[in-house]
């Protein structure tokens, strides 16, 4: 079977298409001010790469700052030794004593964790937003330029109208 659009909708398509690619700033062309722009969001994409970078390196933190961090895990997590020297009661103290250490030692990492990852994430919306920013205020000055190309043209063209 053959498709079903006309050359009418296969243009308007086409139009559309071409429409949306128009709307980008072109970075062939670097004027002073795309120039500015461009070392703008470049230095930020750079933070955001650091921010992902360094948000994969807090577990790397978490160890070095908690280096028993996983011998806790374990005594909090093994009821099975627990249990079989529970008999005396010297064990049965120190291992109540490790536990609750084990406990207080997990939840402290488990914050320090969850700041500093609230921190990177933090950092990285905020880059964002200055990334977005960036991109609107350039694409609103490249389509300023045009206007005031064409404004100066019509100026020049009604001065010896007027005079």
């Amino acid at each position: 079977m053959a498709p079903n659009f006309s050359t009418a909708s296969f243009n308007h398509e086409m139009n559309r298409a071409q429409s949306t690619t128009d709307d980008k700033p072109s970075l062939i062309v670097l004027t002073e001010t795309n120039k500015k722009y461009m070392a703008e969001f470049n230095r930020l994409q750079e933070q955001k790469r650091e921010l992902e970078q360094e948000m994969s390196k807090v577990a790397d933190i978490i160890n070095k700052d908690y280096p028993d961090l996983p011998l806790a895990r374990i005594v909090r997590n093994d009821g099975y030794s627990r249990n079989d020297d529970e008999q005396r009661l010297r064990v049965r103290i120190f291992l109540k004593k490790m536990s609750r250490k084990a406990r207080n030692m997990i939840a402290d990492a488990l914050d320090d964790e969850l700041d500093m990852k609230k921190c990177i994430e933090r950092g990285i919306k905020m880059n964002l937003a200055e990334l977005a920013a960036v991109e609107i205020t350039w694409k609103i000055e490249a389509r300023k330029r045009p206007a005031r190309a064409s404004e100066e043209t019509e100026e020049k063209t009604k001065r010896p109208r007027i005079e």
